[in-house]
């Protein structure tokens, strides 16, 4: 999605790939229907040293989808509605502060269990930028990464092939550095938590194919070790485009996943010097295509590509002249296209605001069109008196920022 914002002088355009939780271009990917709908789930048992089971067992194992609390933390999959956070890390993990829903996989029971999900969808225009969320709770006894437990995401082609796009596959385990120790123990080891992270995924090489986004969390073999994460998905286009005024410099803002570094790139694929931050302002039109690779705290990079064009609003005048030198009874009309409807129209010098004005003396009218990203075109329009010779529509446009 994009907005436009008119901020000291500047018209910024707000490149928002941001957390949505509408039904996305994905489906069901952000759980946005309160439940597992078009998700897969497995079950079996973690195989030591690696995050990977036997004896799985295909199904929906759902768990509740409500808003009560699981204190316990024992189902296995949980459509989480509620807006407090982790019980077991004594709440200082929050649940994702949205309007949406959180899923929850895994459980605190430990005894060497594995729990998988899987979502498939077609990669398209509309869905090629996956924005991954996750958060990871677990407990472990110290006994080696061969008893450890963890969390594990991949993307994966329909051959069970790991894609080869930034940030296709991540894991947690016991050794991860960004675990977070608590003073809340069970059975007296202490338990840590993952803070959440937003991630990227850029699929855009792979449109026209289905993939699959695979997640799972795994157990170790004793009561000491548990692990489930939090997760939350959603899919947005990478390609954006917007259309404003042509009178001032326009600022190009992107927003994707917290970013932490960024580089612009021009219409040939430059980098534009010192373009390096969030925000691009630009002075050159007419239209140009703009491009920026986000780089997120975990290494993950992302390219965006953004273009606008200028919504010129062209008018076509009519007028029909007085009747008679004292009729008043001249009309004016103006039929716009291009731009972006729905349109405005303010007459002058009488104020009126329709499209089309009746009763009208000779002389000469003006009328300002709008529309809806706050552009104008103006017509000058005259009218004369029938049989004059004075009955000339004269016609001019220009275009502006809103005041």
């Amino acid at each position: 999605a994009s907005s436009a914002l008119r901020t000291s002088g500047f018209f910024l355009i707000l490149l928002t790939s941001l957390h949505v939780f509408s039904q996305s271009p994905c489906g069901n990917i952000g759980f946005s229907s309160s439940n597992l709908n078009g998700w897969v789930g497995a079950k079996g048992t973690s195989t030591a040293c690696f995050p990977s089971a036997s004896g799985i067992v295909t199904g929906n194992y759902q768990g509740p989808n409500d808003q009560t609390p699981d204190t316990n933390e024992t189902s296995n999959y949980f459509v989480n509605l509620q807006l407090w956070g982790d019980p077991l890390t004594g709440f200082q993990l929050p649940c994702y502060q949205s309007a949406g829903k959180t899923l929850r996989l895994g459980n605190a029971n430990s005894l060497s269990e594995y729990q998988q999900l899987e979502y498939s969808f077609l990669v398209d225009s509309s869905n090629a930028a996956l924005q991954i969320y996750y958060a990871v709770v677990m407990n472990n006894d110290g006994s080696g990464i061969c008893n450890s437990a963890g969390m594990t995401l991949g993307v994966y082609d329909v051959n069970n092939n790991l894609l080869s796009a930034p940030c296709a596959s991540i894991s947690v385990n016991n050794t991860s550095t960004d675990l977070i120790t608590t003073t809340y123990t069970v059975n007296g080891f202490p338990v840590k938590y993952q803070p959440w992270i937003c991630s990227s995924t850029d699929l855009l090489p792979y449109v026209g194919m289905q993939v699959k986004l695979r997640i799972a969390t795994y157990d170790g073999p004793t009561p000491n070790q548990f692990c489930y994460a939090y997760f939350d998905f959603s899919c947005t286009p990478l390609t954006l485009s917007s259309q404003y005024c042509d009178t001032l410099s326009a600022c190009l803002q992107a927003v994707y996943c917290s970013g932490v570094a960024y580089q612009w790139y021009d219409a040939g694929g430059s980098p534009i010097p010192n373009a390096t931050f969030d925000t691009l302002c630009i002075t050159q039109f007419p239209p140009v295509n703009y491009s920026v690779q986000i780089i997120n705290s975990q290494g993950c990079y992302i390219t965006q590509y953004w273009s606008y064009n200028l919504p010129i609003i062209n008018l076509n005048p009519i007028s029909t002249p007085q009747s008679s030198p004292t009729a008043s009874d001249g009309t004016a009309t103006v039929t716009p296209s291009g731009g972006i409807p729905p349109y405005t129209y303010l007459w002058q010098p009488f104020g009126q605001t329709t499209q089309t004005v009746t009763g009208l003396d000779p002389g000469t009218y003006t009328v300002i069109v709008t529309d809806a990203m706050g552009c104008t075109s103006t017509a000058v329009i005259v009218i004369g008196t029938l049989g004059s010779g004075e009955d000339v529509t004269f016609f001019n446009s220009i275009d502006l920022f809103p005041n």
